[in-house]
């Protein structure tokens, strides 16, 4: 089952190019990252990105394009200096003092480590990569690490990918994540254990994880679509290192004794009450967006500005095209192409930057309809849809700024419906009512959402759709392939 999502756009930088700053201080200016193009770049990346590793697995031994091993091999030089500067002897209570030492010199060698990974035409982007770059391995005044520096890393490998220095190609996304990712969790998990980096901002107990959060979402990714995995299979007592998801569980076991419930309650939560790696998925999904993403103490961190567009007029303007065919998903036959062409088109609104409107020709009629539940929060649902119990909301009268951002095409009729209604049978005793209990944890609401489950806030919040490529960034369609 492969969901086709649109390219991202392409960034040709100008001459004096904006140099990414730290802009969010306040829950306002949150709310205007989630309406910015940068956000809406990133979820389209994050997308792409978990698709193109669905069915592959590690040890991943497809050859590498050069861009992909210019930075591996970069990673690989600087993980070198981890020999160059041990950790110091004497008695240290947070963290050890000499990862500063090793931070100041990757200050100091940044620039030419850049340039040396970039082409002629790309040196005029290394200032703006390197605070990414930079912010990527951890916090060398506080001598820990997090998921916003995860985020960091994130955002400097989309970063290149829109200026085309990575290839939007699925191969390349998916050595992106099970070459470059993989090799980068090897190496700030080689530096959180030598220098001791303390957890940034962890919720403890009642976290996903100390210190990530993209190995837990691309690695069920990952197992999405495996015909008997389920996530109980994390709680064996042997499990294979073959998905990032895995490796995780493995190192939270190599780093923490006791019983996986007591110390990794919400890990252990998901593999108990949630059926399905497609629901592990989606809802990691939902979890990122609200714990990482739109929460304020971890985006203040984030640079941006320039590649990770602020505002809607650091973007190219881009002529519309015509969206070809074979990018629209018709689930009801009945709806004929030239009454969907209509809705594609859509307008910046002028009023509200980085905003957009979808006027549709007949908005009272418009089969469109989408939803802001994730597939899995209906109440009474055996598998991941119930279009008849959903809260539709018509497209043709709700923006995509109030539409989730990171949710999975949602489950009702037309051209956003959920590519997976059928993946799990009725009778299959893992979607069959009340087999597993649903989780009961306020934190895991993006999981559930029904049965009396609280929701986050944040979820209920409305936001971007996940239409995120400027080149064709007024696209709200998907394209599904069944392969089953």
């Amino acid at each position: 089952m492969t969901i086709m999502f649109p390219p991202l756009r392409q960034v040709i930088l100008p001459h004096n190019p904006t140099i990414p700053t730290k802009k969010i201080v306040t829950d306002e200016d949150v709310a205007h990252w989630k309406a910015s193009p940068g956000y809406i770049d990133y979820g389209l990346f994050v997308r792409r990105l978990n698709e193109a590793v669905v069915g592959h697995y590690l040890p991943y031994t497809e050859p590498k394009s050069d861009a992909v091993a210019k930075t591996v091999a970069l990673l690989d030089e600087i993980e070198k200096w981890v020999e160059d500067i041990p950790p110091q002897e004497s008695p240290q209570r947070f963290g050890n003092l000499a990862f500063r030492d090793w931070g100041k010199r990757l200050e100091e060698r940044a620039t030419s480590l850049l340039s040396g990974l970039l082409p002629e035409a790309l040196q005029p982007a290394v200032p703006v990569l390197s605070p990414y770059f930079l912010a990527s391995f951890g916090s060398f005044t506080r001598i820990d690490y997090g998921s916003g520096h995860e985020l960091s890393f994130a955002l400097l490998l989309c970063s290149l990918s829109l200026l085309r220095f990575y290839e939007p190609t699925e191969s390349e996304e998916r050595a992106l994540v099970l070459h470059v990712f993989y090799r980068y969790l090897q190496l700030v998990w080689k530096l959180q254990d030598t220098y001791k980096l303390e957890p940034a901002g962890s919720h403890g107990v009642w976290g996903l994880d100390d210190y990530h959060f993209l190995s837990y979402l691309w690695g069920s990714g990952q197992v999405r679509d495996h015909p008997t995995s389920r996530p109980p299979s994390v709680l064996e007592s042997k499990i294979p290192g073959t998905t990032l998801y895995n490796l995780s569980i493995l190192r939270i076991h190599g780093l923490k004794s006791g019983p996986f419930h007591e110390h990794s309650n919400q890990l252990h939560t998901i593999a108990t009450s949630v059926p399905t790696w497609w629901k592990v998925n989606q809802g990691l999904f939902k979890m990122y967006e609200a714990e990482v993403l739109t929460r304020r103490v971890v985006v203040q961190h984030l640079p941006l500005g320039g590649i990770i567009a602020w505002d809607s007029s650091e973007v190219q303007d881009e002529e519309e095209e015509d969206l070809p065919r074979e990018h629209v998903m018709i689930e009801d036959d009945d709806v004929a192409l030239g009454e969907l062409k209509p809705a594609i088109t859509t307008v910046l609104n002028a009023s509200s930057p980085g905003r957009r409107n979808i006027p549709l020709p007949n908005e009272e009629s418009s089969p469109l309809t989408t939803t802001t539940r994730a597939p899995w929060a209906i109440p009474g649902s055996e598998g991941p849809t119930n279009p008849a119990t959903s809260e539709n909301i018509p497209i043709s009268s709700t923006p995509p700024s109030s539409l989730p951002l990171f949710a999975q095409p949602p489950a009702s009729p037309g051209i956003l419906s959920s590519p997976h209604q059928h993946q799990h049978p009725r009778n299959s005793p893992l979607t069959r009512q009340g087999t597993l209990p649903r989780p009961t944890s306020g934190k895991l609401a993006a999981f559930s959402g029904a049965g009396g489950v609280s929701r986050s806030p944040v979820l209920e919040t409305p936001h971007l759709l996940d239409q995120a490529s400027r080149a064709l960034h007024d696209r709200v369609l998907v394209r599904t392939s069944n392969h089953l």
